[in-house]
């Protein structure tokens, strides 16, 4: 009953099986995978595109630069209550002066409260720091003060020069600045 085959006719169909099963698998499997992949290299390449058109590439250029302005944007520490954070500050504004060569004339000192900043639930607080150094040290302190997280801003910034250190080319430096505390 059964059908007389040869070998012949045998691998004929066993590989026009294997092929038919090759076209499925290509048709279902592999295509649809590789136009996924492509999809997906695509979508790559745009976002690497908006990366580099707002200066945030993975190419080491970028990163190089990204280190650049990473320096120069200040970062914010957030503030703690205000006895704390008063005493966080003075000491990272003292190592400030320090690592800038001024000699302090005494401690930095607590200037005034200023304005609440109710919507934030924060308030402002003033510190005032005083010394003396060379011209060149001032204002490598005044530009290292980005270092500090929890600056807010400098409000006042004076350089005297007294008469008789003139020749040390020595100035006075008095620097008013700000910082945040929790209400």
């Amino acid at each position: 009953m059964g059908i007389q085959m040869s070998k012949r006719d045998k691998r004929a169909l066993l590989v026009g099986g294997v092929g038919a099963l090759l076209m499925l698998l290509y048709a279902y499997v592999v295509k649809p995978w590789q136009e996924e992949q492509a999809a997906l290299r695509n979508s790559v390449e745009q976002q690497e595109q908006l990366l580099e058109r707002i200066g945030m590439s993975s190419s080491p250029k970028a990163k190089m630069a990204q280190m650049i302005m990473a320096k120069k944007v200040p970062t914010y520490t957030m503030p703690e209550e205000e006895d704390i954070q008063r005493l966080i500050f003075e000491r990272e504004f003292s190592k400030q002066l320090k690592k800038a060569g001024v000699k302090k004339k005494g401690m930095p000192q607590f200037i005034s409260q200023g304005k609440r900043i109710p919507q934030f639930g924060v308030k402002m607080l003033k510190i005032q720091g005083e010394g003396q150094c060379k011209f060149e040290q001032a204002l490598d302190l005044l530009a290292g003060m980005y270092e500090n997280p929890h600056l807010v801003s400098v409000e006042e910034f004076k350089l005297t020069c007294d008469e008789k250190k003139r020749k040390e080319r020595l100035v006075n430096v008095s620097l008013t600045v700000t910082t945040l505390t929790k209400q």
